[in-house]
């Protein structure tokens, strides 16, 4: 985070996703779930945030592999949320996602929270979607 505030970032974008994660055997938190891959292995499916401005990741939630992409998402992102807007209370916070995060609960922190965000929605274009509230 000292970085982060070192940049004094004006705009900071927030990416969210996810990724499938195979283990070999047993290892504890694992599930089996989707992977075109290794299909039938189990696996992890965490949730990653990185800042798109700097690459580098800013937290993780850990999860089994047999979750809905979306799983435990909102509570995930508004953590994120918070924590930026706690350390960088001046910067303008945008989100990028793919449409698996693309559902009523995510829209509504989203709006609540005063989020810019960019969505992938599945059909080759972006949902950009700019609810900034007069102060």
């Amino acid at each position: 985070m000292h970085g982060l505030q070192l940049e004094n970032f004006v705009r900071l974008t927030l990416d969210f996703y996810g990724s499938v994660l195979s283990t070999k055997g047993h290892a504890e938190g694992s599930a089996v779930g989707f992977s075109k891959v290794k299909k039938g292995a189990k696996s992890y499916y965490p949730l990653f945030c990185s800042v798109a401005q700097t690459g580098q990741f800013f937290d993780i939630h850990h999860r089994p592999g047999n979750v809905h992409d979306s799983n435990g998402a909102g509570d995930f992102m508004l953590r994120c949320f918070n924590n930026i807007k706690s350390e960088l209370p001046g910067a303008i916070i945008e989100s990028r996602m793919d449409s698996a995060f693309f559902n009523e609960e995510i829209i509504s922190i989203m709006a609540q929270n005063n989020m810019k965000f960019t969505d992938y929605n599945g059909f080759g274009g972006t949902i950009f979607v700019d609810k900034q509230r007069d102060s």
